[in-house]
């Protein structure tokens, strides 16, 4: 045990925890690789504890300086992942895990073991399930926890990535229930988890451009001039940035990638507005510029957009988002022949 000191605080030698999340197809694997690639250097060691299936190995001739696997099987069990874990801090500069969503959900993962032990204790009796349920998750939790722990104090610096799942809701829209689909995901894991994180970011496919990343939380403002800007691709620069930042050097931000997608569109308010001057003639009621006129011409304009399929049935202007709201306009100008 070592002894107890009181020293000066610095921020050389911090290890940093950042966790990475998104939707299929959102670019999160490729993202962690260029985000560690940039953190370590040309020559760092990386090693990826791949969960997918040798999935990640696709990107094994477009990561400059290559990197290593370990390619985890399941069961997906806590001492499984702390095994690879204590494997990758033998060896390597920078590790990510490809993902921790399969010790949460995947097979002999946390949910997997609740339900096991749910079942030990209460069978197949409905009632006793119920009073059983918060007792369930104590084995569980603590096998969880110890590899939590482990991963908190990591010798290396970790990125953990996180399947990403949408989440849905119910609207009433004329006198019916639809429903809704939220614009970003939710990961799949812990929700404790991310808050342990020096960044968590949230990767999305813009423009057709995936690994776009969107910065959901941050310990330091210097940490997040380190990391992408709206719009723009994950990339070495950022991870360079970053591990200089945790050296203690200060930092500036990074210049954005030359193949960088086109900014984050205008708000939504002012797409709607451009909208509705666009399809005056779709949508002009008669004279009057009365709250029942206005309505009237309001819902001329969003029938015409589901007759033409710009808008889905189960949408409303109202409602969506201004990346939408930009496919949208974009949609009715071909349609109007501007």
């Amino acid at each position: 045990m070592d002894a107890l000191i009181i020293e000066p605080a610095t921020r050389q030698g911090i290890v940093p925890l950042i966790g990475m999340y998104g939707k299929t197809g959102s670019g999160k694997t490729f993202s962690a690789l260029m985000l560690a690639r940039g953190f370590v250097g040309p020559t760092g060691r990386i090693v990826l504890i791949d969960t997918e299936n040798r999935r990640a190995s696709i990107y094994a001739d477009m990561i400059p300086g290559g990197f290593r696997v370990i390619n985890l099987q399941p069961p997906f069990s806590p001492e499984r992942y702390a095994e690879a874990h204590t494997m990758i801090e033998k060896d390597c500069d920078i590790g990510i895990i490809d993902s921790a969503s399969h010790l949460w959900s995947g097979e002999h993962g946390i949910l997997e073991a609740q339900e096991a032990e749910l079942q030990r204790m209460a069978g197949d009796d409905y009632k006793r399930r119920e009073a059983c349920k918060m007792a369930a998750w104590i084995k569980p939790k603590a096998r969880y926890n110890v590899w939590f722990q482990r991963v908190l104090r990591t010798k290396v610096p970790l990125i953990v990535c996180l399947r990403g799942q949408e989440k849905t809701h119910m609207l009433k829209k004329d006198g019916k229930n639809v429903v809704v689909t939220d614009e970003f995901s939710t990961p799949i894991f812990d929700g404790r988890f991310i808050f342990e994180m020096i960044a968590n970011i949230e990767t999305i496919n813009l423009d057709g451009k995936p690994g776009c990343g969107v910065i959901r939380k941050w310990s330091h403002p210097d940490v997040l001039a380190c990391l992408p800007k709206p719009g723009e691709q994950i990339s070495q620069e950022h991870g360079a940035a970053l591990a200089k930042w945790c050296a203690g050097k200060p930092t500036a931000a990074p210049a954005p990638a030359p193949d960088s997608p086109k900014p984050t569109p205008p708000p939504a308010k002012a797409l709607k507005a451009e909208l509705w001057d666009l399809t005056q003639p779709i949508h002009q009621s008669e004279p009057g510029d009365s709250k029942a006129a206005k309505q009237l011409a309001a819902g001329r304009l969003e029938q015409w957009l589901w007759d033409e399929g710009i808008l889905a049935d189960t949408e409303s202007l109202a409602e969506i988002g201004a990346e939408r709201m930009a496919e949208v306009l974009a949609s009715a100008k071909e349609k109007m022949k501007i």
